[in-house]
């Protein structure tokens, strides 16, 4: 494993450490981003970081609530090719 690899897998760990989980949000920062911005996010003041962990457990509930519904979408059926019907009807 790289140096930049460890970097990135401690700072993950210290994430999860402080707020119980690593944010999705923050997985989508570039690598180099969030080794180097981490340690001054994290002396975010106490009020901050109890909202930090209120928007986790909020995506939580939202990733929670999009899984039970996915089994219940209806597909739509495709909308009809005006150009294929014609082809059709001039064929037949």
């Amino acid at each position: 494993m790289t140096k930049e690899m460890l970097a990135y897998e401690d700072t993950l760990k210290d994430i999860e450490k402080t707020f119980g989980a690593v944010p999705g949000l923050m997985k989508l920062f570039p690598d180099e981003k969030l080794v180097h911005d981490w340690p001054s996010w994290k002396r975010m003041g106490e009020i901050d970081m109890e909202r930090v962990r209120f928007l986790l457990s909020t995506d939580e509930m939202i990733e929670e609530m999009l899984s039970e519904t996915q089994g219940n979408i209806v597909p739509m059926s495709p909308k009809p090719d005006p150009a294929a019907e014609a082809a059709q009807e001039d064929s037949a």
